[in-house]
């Protein structure tokens, strides 16, 4: 591993990594639900967790359906990863259950870094080590995948995000201005 790497050089997108067909069928099955609910914010201050409900996107549980098609992508991008990196050592062997944001107009995720508890549920423990996000549409207007505040990293239908979950990684989704935008997003430990 080089040690004088930038930080930008472990965030890896591969474009159309999710053929177009399960994309629009994941939307396809999504939309209709009723299961959608405001994304909250977990403050570990007071452990209680909080919304801003006009401006907060929309979150949704995966089903097993969706999670035997996704897994395998998820898998295989994870190990894209390792080898472009050639991690010695180095282990990584769970994935969080999968979830999917839903960004309607004026919709947005501010500025965070992926320090989260919430997939550990005290039989599970770990810390999540990679962040994993997987575009599913290109059809709306804003919305972009923002790190480090300015440096917008381009998703279209399809595209695969995998980045370090630590504090050195501060990210959010600008708001969207036109049509909705769907995205997976899991975390790797």
């Amino acid at each position: 591993m080089n040690h004088h790497s930038k930080l930008s050089d472990y965030v890896f997108v591969i474009e159309k990594f999710l053929p177009q067909e399960l994309c629009r069928h994941i939307i396809q099955k999504l939309e209709p639900s009723e299961l959608w609910s405001k994304h909250q914010w977990h403050n570990s201050s007071n452990e209680k967790r909080r919304s801003n409900d006009t401006d907060e996107l929309d979150i949704h549980p995966s089903s097993l359906e969706l999670d035997n098609l996704l897994y395998p992508y998820i898998e295989k991008l994870v190990n894209s990863y390792f080898e472009k990196h050639k991690f010695e050592n180095f282990i990584v062997n769970k994935v969080s259950q999968i979830r999917f944001n839903r960004y309607q107009s004026n919709q947005y995720m501010r500025p965070h870094c992926d320090l989260i508890r919430s997939i550990f549920d005290g039989n599970e423990k770990g810390v999540p080590v990679f962040s994993i996000i997987m575009n599913l549409n290109s059809d709306y207007e804003g919305g972009d995948f923002t790190m480090w505040d300015d440096n917008v990293v381009p998703l279209g239908e399809g595209s695969s995000l995998i980045f370090p979950s630590t504090f050195l990684y501060p990210h959010k989704v600008t708001p969207v201005t036109e049509g909705m935008r769907y995205s997976i997003v899991a975390w790797a430990y």
